[in-house]
């Protein structure tokens, strides 16, 4: 049964014109011309208020419009497949309760809302991020994550130079007395004069030492940086102009290396020309690490929930030849120490991070509701918050308007969430994910639920564009009235 508005043209006894046709009046209230009364197209609901008749409660013939994996859906009770779909990659839709759709394919713009007949969304614009109403940027938001991590990074890696030292290559030729040009082995076989089992020393009386012949190259060796810098847009929100949110991550990964010392080696590339290089070359120091944070900014300030430092260093160190090396077995008919022994060394701190703050933060959802982390699965092997997102789960609790919970559930790193009461007394439940993760027995995924009491039912398995569930009256074929944000 579908209610609705009509105003009273003409009373008839209990025969009643409104909306231009003839209705039959029921119940024990008078009606006159001139009255607001709901009817079916029927009768006229004519009740008074008793404590033995209750109102009778209507509403209006409202639908929800859905967008899943490109593809057009109205949810009334149930949701319906509309049979139509679009060839475009979506990235956000929204709505508002007059009938204004707008649908983003900009993967930049990472939340919009629809408000009183204005849209507005957020985008990313180089190091800043804008706030976006009917197309025109009311403010420019600085990116705090950029730069405040930066400022870490050079405070916990500051960029010391490192000793550099000249890199020496002394080219050396062996003299060797006259021998055959052929000798046998113990069974008697023949081997070239310069073969391998000659170099195991047995005829190492032949070598008589070697001479310097030339140092003829310098080397400069300097400090190595391999910085990188990656910035995520974690999540955002955006209800109008004066509300607002964004969560950001930073991650500063650094790989340096400086000279600390020198070292002695042996190169035999050329020994069987009777020629081998010493070379002093230069002992490193590696050191690794990252910084990550991740900002809460909004239209109130900035808040630092996340941080993260994760530090490793090493020294490449030399072990000297190894056993049956030709650098070993020029080293023994030379008389060489061959090099200094240096074993390698290596300090892989824990990883150090903060994430009470957030804990504590609020995060919004469309029209009133908000959700708080319960706890967040981290581990120790993440490098870097992003890392940290993919790998773990967090549990949250999602508040109605008045601030009451009717939620409690684990999803996978800080999910886009809308929500919104049906007709039948459920909840419905839209989880939009950049990590587009399915649900597992454990943990919920992208996708559209039902919740009624404390039962979760997945009605939809795939891939939700909605950031706000919305209920509106012209709702018809409401896919051929959207509009772009692009």
């Amino acid at each position: 049964m579908i209610m609705y508005r009509a105003k009273v043209e003409k009373v008839s006894g209990t025969k009643v014109r409104a909306g231009g046709k003839w209705l039959t009046c029921i119940g024990n209230r008078n009606v006159k011309v001139g009255d607001l009364i709901w009817t079916d197209g029927r009768c006229v609901y004519g009740y008074e208020q008793t404590p033995q008749q209750p109102f009778v409660i209507t509403s209006d013939d409202c639908g929800i419009p859905i967008i899943i994996d490109r593809n057009f859906y109205t949810y009334k009770n149930y949701l319906k497949d509309e049979g139509v779909s679009s060839d475009e990659q979506f990235y956000c839709f929204s709505n508002d309760k007059r009938g204004n759709l707008y649908v983003s394919t900009d993967k930049k713009i990472l939340a919009s809302n629809v408000k009183d007949g204005n849209f507005y969304y957020l985008i990313e614009d180089g190091d800043n991020i804008n706030i976006v109403k009917n197309d025109a940027v009311i403010k420019f938001v600085e990116n705090s994550a950029k730069t405040k991590v930066n400022e870490k990074t050079s405070q916990e890696f500051p960029s010391v130079s490192g000793k550099s030292t000249t890199m020496y290559y002394k080219y050396a030729k062996v003299n060797f007395a006259d021998t055959p040009v052929n000798m046998e082995d113990e069974q008697g076989n023949a081997i070239p004069f310069l073969s391998f089992e000659w170099m195991k020393l047995r005829y190492t009386n032949y070598a008589t030492g070697y001479t310097v012949t030339s140092t003829p190259i310098n080397e400069q060796v300097s400090d190595r940086i391999e910085d990188t810098q990656t910035i995520y847009y974690d999540w955002a929100f955006i209800e109008d102009e004066k509300n607002w949110a964004i969560v950001v991550t930073n991650i500063c990964e650094i790989n340096r290396g400086y000279i600390t010392g020198v070292i002695e080696t042996i190169d035999v590339s050329n020994v069987l020309m009777g020629e081998f290089m010493i070379i002093r070359r230069p002992l490193a120091d590696e050191y690794r690490g990252t910084v990550a944070q991740t900002y809460y900014i909004s239209s109130s300030g900035e808040n630092l929930i996340f941080d993260y430092l994760k530090k490793s260093s090493w020294c490449t160190g030399y072990s000297g030849y190894e056993e049956g090396s030709w650098n070993q077995y020029i080293a023994g008919w030379l008389g060489l120490n061959y090099s200094q022994n240096v074993p390698q060394t290596f300090d892989d701190s824990p990883a150090d991070y903060n994430i009470e703050p957030f804990l504590k933060q609020q995060f919004p959802i469309h029209d009133g509701f908000f959700f708080t982390v319960n706890s967040v699965t981290v581990s120790e092997q993440s490098n870097g918050f992003k890392i940290i997102g993919l790998l773990g789960k967090i549990n949250i609790t999602i508040f109605t308007q008045k601030n009451k919970p009717f939620f409690t559930g684990t999803f996978y790193y800080l999910p886009y969430i809308s929500v919104c009461k049906t007709k039948n007394q459920k909840w419905l439940l839209g989880v939009f994910q950049r990590l587009n993760k399915r649900t597992t027995n454990e943990v919920i995924g992208k996708g559209l639920y039902e919740i009624s009491g404390d039962k979760l039912n997945q009605i939809s398995y795939n891939k939700i564009f909605n950031q706000c569930l919305r209920p509106m009256k012209k709702y018809k074929h409401w896919w051929e009235k959207i509009q772009s944000l692009d």
